[in-house]
């Protein structure tokens, strides 16, 4: 089989590069869309009601939009399109604090991780550097070396 050494080119013209920019759009353009709400109603019935599971499988969703979700979920109970679970009604609100625990835990994790992400591209890009300059300088000495073994000196012409 033959591996084209352009392949990465080709994904990039199928599909652009994604940007912080296009994050932040869609999701200006998700919340509050109906599309947001047709998803949690499909989490809401399909896990019975279940915050944990609602509020994970939700695009775009922070833990600390809890109230703007359930005034959904309460707008659609009180328009009789869902109905109420019992996992819903009734949850110890010790799970809901676990939520915002661990919702503040992975946030701060999120911007360790970024700030971490910006000093390692930076180490990366400079090892990358370092590695072309270095194959260059070996491709150089490859060449030289086997001009120097194969290639037979240039004679000097005589004039006569």
């Amino acid at each position: 089989a033959v591996v084209s050494t352009q392949s990465g080119h080709y994904g990039r013209e199928l599909f652009k590069k994604v940007t912080v920019e296009d994050v932040t759009g869609f999701e200006g353009k998700y919340k509050g869309s109906e599309e947001e709400q047709q998803d949690v109603k499909k989490y809401y019935n399909s896990s019975k009601g279940d915050m944990d599971v609602i509020m994970s499988s939700i695009m775009t969703v922070m833990y600390d939009e809890e109230d703007r979700i359930r005034g959904i979920i309460e707008e659609m109970i009180a328009k009789k399109e869902v109905k109420k679970y019992k996992a819903y009604t009734q949850e110890e609100p010790k799970r809901r604090k676990k939520r915002m625990r661990d919702g503040k835990k992975e946030e701060k994790e999120a911007a360790q991780a970024k700030d971490e992400m910006a000093d390692s591209e930076d180490a990366l890009r400079q090892t990358i550097s370092l590695r072309q300059e270095e194959r260059g300088k070996k491709m150089d000495s490859f060449f030289a070396q086997l001009e120097a073994k194969y290639a037979p000196p240039a004679k000097k012409r005589k004039k006569k």
